[in-house]
């Protein structure tokens, strides 16, 4: 529960986002605020509105799947989660975030997939930290055996995959918020 403080606080936000809608530091309070008050819904107007303004920031996507989530919408969480990947495939926490997923919903071929990837990721970060290179810099990439991650190649949720989790979502933590 929130205190009178943090209910005042959150009004004061509330009417600078009014006169300042474009402002990611208004925008990201007020999201982490209706996420700790688990009013998820509010919550992903923001995150989706921050995604707008710095669509380059994967952190903004990976909060709105987030949300997502926690409302229990699984395809709607998983289809941002595949954006973000299709857009940075070697970022490692949208990849967790998705193997997470499968695993709560039983999509168990394509919780394997994502784990491959994440595999193959870390397996290169850990070479490359080795040999001195920075991971995922064109000298530390091996070559390509040519398999590319296409949007035609996700998988797709069929009717035959389990919709609900069986436990609560634990994806959303202040971590993310960094």
């Amino acid at each position: 529960r929130q205190s009178g403080e943090d209910m005042q606080a959150c009004h004061h936000y509330l009417e600078s986002y009014q006169v300042h809608p474009v402002d990611l530091d208004t925008i990201s309070w007020l999201g982490v605020w209706f996420v700790k008050s688990e009013i998820y819904d509010r919550a992903l107007r923001f995150f989706k509105r921050a995604s707008q303004l710095d669509p380059e920031e994967t952190k903004w996507a990976l909060m709105v799947a987030s949300c997502y989530r926690r409302m229990g919408k699984f395809k709607e969480a998983f289809e941002v989660y595949k954006q973000v990947h299709l857009n940075n495939p070697e970022d490692i926490d949208c990849l967790k975030h998705i193997i997470t997923l499968c695993q709560q919903c039983q999509y168990l071929d394509e919780r394997d997939m994502y784990k491959e990837k994440l595999e193959r990721l870390e397996e290169n970060a850990e070479l490359a930290a080795n040999n001195g290179f920075e991971p995922n810099s064109p000298q530390s990439m091996p070559h390509s055996d040519g398999e590319e991650f296409h949007q035609s190649s996700a998988p797709q949720f069929g009717e035959n995959h389990q919709e609900s989790p069986t436990k609560e979502e634990s994806d959303f933590d202040d971590d993310d918020l960094d």
